[in-house]
């Protein structure tokens, strides 16, 4: 809900716009470390773009003022003396009162109109890297089983993806193969293309770029300006076209300006069954009686009734072909200019997956995860620094440099461990407190308190609890001495087994 104000609701707008700005502006200043994270914040900025454009075109409307609201809005604010006080401030309350009941209503945060860094999503498949590479795949095996490969490569096996990625944006004269499914591979790979540079660049503005590709080609292709003539059905009758030749090379007019052969069709003063163009009307009328027209008209028909061409139909065809051409110089301009540099990256990373076996690429790409994951980024690497040098008596490696942090703290050197016995000596870390049960020092101050160094007195470290353990050892040891008239064992006549003193007591008794 909004304020009645139109006044209010374009103030709001205009601080939505400056938040927006300042978020991009944020953005942008933070440093990225990874092509991740650069695809992540150009994606930022680009929704913030998006939201921006959206607001303002809201305000713009506002300013137009096509219902006049704005205007009528003035004028209620406007008045004379007193009155022009009372309708200012009578203006001025309802704004507070409408905040005052809507207490919670603030501008909407970039954070609440925006994904996060964590949200933000990457539609990329594994093959493309976040962008960095093309995916074409799906383009080489489709290229493969197009007639307008068979015709070119008689042997498809030299066509690999490596090659592919060579030659997919490179075309030919030859029309031979342009069928209908090579039309849809053009327009399929084209789509994909454009796409790419939407999703790895999301600020480069495709639009206009498409805009101006347009607008050159055809400008350039009236001109007749193309790398192969694509308007030509004529070209195929060798006859035909030399006629059209020598009447190029011999007029005055095509002299100033080559004429295509759709223009020449066009031309009112062209005459199809001499294959000939006139350059003033009275010769183009005269030219009729001749005996050499009347002779050209007669094959000209005989052409028609045998279902040669006619000029609707090579207009017809004239446009197919126009679309072919324009689908590969797209193809070519987005290949070869606008993705140059990804082609190139993706060349690269085949030809780099080529040379190494698979556990080497498994490394790389486990080893990328964990730097985008930023298990062992430099600050973490520089708070470690901070650490070892605070820390007094920092244990060295084998090379006499400080070992690393991570070390440190797995084997818990910076626990200390103290034994009483050894005369309060201090151990640090688990392995050298236990170690040092059997080294000298331990068992001399074993000696001296006259206790043997065996095992039941591991990890004893106070000279009382020494003492009371080999009190308890020797008085255990005192019980399972052998006597006699407890362990020794009788058994009488019944089978029934005594020790020896209750067997002998028993006998006195006359019992047994």
């Amino acid at each position: 809900k909004m304020s009645s104000s139109i006044l209010e609701q374009m103030r709001g707008f205009h601080e939505e716009i400056e938040l927006l700005e300042q978020h991009a502006v944020a953005t942008l200043l933070d440093q990225t470390k990874t092509h991740k994270e650069s695809i992540i914040q150009t994606k930022i900025v680009n929704n913030c773009i998006d939201k921006i454009v959206d607001k303002s075109k809201v305000v713009l409307q506002n300013y137009e003022d096509t219902d006049g609201s704005r205007r009528e809005e003035f004028d209620s604010l406007t008045g004379s003396g007193l009155l022009l006080f009372d309708n200012f401030y009578n203006k001025l309350r309802e704004v507070k009162e409408y905040y005052r009941n809507n207490p919670n209503l603030s501008p909407l945060r970039p954070e609440d109109l925006l994904p996060t860094s964590e949200t933000v999503e990457l539609n990329f498949s594994g093959e493309e890297g976040h962008g960095k590479f093309l995916d074409l795949h799906l383009f080489h095996e489709k290229f493969l089983n197009l007639k307008y490969c068979s015709i070119r490569y008689t042997d498809k096996s030299v066509i690999d993806y490596l090659t592919y990625l060579d030659k997919f944006h490179i075309f030919d004269d030859n029309s031979a193969g342009k069928n209908s499914a090579y039309i849809q591979y053009l327009k399929e790979l084209e789509n994909y293309l454009e796409d790419f540079i939407l999703r790895a660049h999301p600020l480069f503005d495709l639009k206009i770029y498409l805009e101006k590709f347009d607008q050159e080609f055809d400008a350039k292709f009236e001109l007749g300006e193309t790398q192969w003539d694509c308007n030509s059905k004529l070209d195929e009758n060798n006859e035909n076209q030399e006629l059209i030749n020598s009447n190029n090379s011999n007029n005055s007019i095509n002299e100033k300006k080559k004429l295509t052969p759709t223009e020449l069709l066009q031309n009112p003063l062209f005459c199809a069954a001499c294959k000939k163009l006139f350059s003033k009307e009275s010769v183009y009328n005269s030219h009729f009686k001749g005996k050499k027209h009347q002779k050209a008209y007669e094959s000209y028909t005989k052409s028609l009734v045998n279902n040669e061409p006619t000029v609707i139909q090579i207009k017809e065809e004239n446009n197919a072909k126009k679309e072919i051409f324009k689908l590969e110089k797209k193809v070519q301009y987005l290949g070869n200019e606008l993705l140059y540099d990804n082609v190139i990256a993706t060349k690269n990373n085949i030809e780099t997956k080529l040379a190494r076996t698979w556990e080497e690429i498994q490394a790389e790409k486990e080893q990328e995860e964990l730097e985008e994951a930023g298990e062992m980024n430099e600050e973490e690497e520089e708070e470690e620094e901070e650490q070892v040098i605070g820390i007094q008596n920092y244990p060295v490696g084998w090379d006499g440099k400080p070992i690393p942090y991570w070390l440190y703290k797995l084997h818990g050197l910076g626990i200390e461990y103290k034994c009483e016995i050894c005369g309060n000596t201090s151990y640090w870390g688990r392995r050298a407190f236990e170690k040092h049960f059997t080294e000298w020092r331990h068992a001399h101050g074993m000696r001296c308190l006259k206790i043997p160094n065996t095992k039941h007195f591991f990890e004893i470290t106070k000279i009382k609890d020494a003492i009371e353990l080999y009190k308890k050892l020797k008085a255990d040891q005192g019980k399972s001495v052998w006597k006699n008239e407890i362990d020794e064992e009788f058994e009488d006549n019944d089978g029934n087994v005594y020790n020896r003193k209750t067997y002998e007591d028993l006998q006195r008794q006359g019992i047994i």
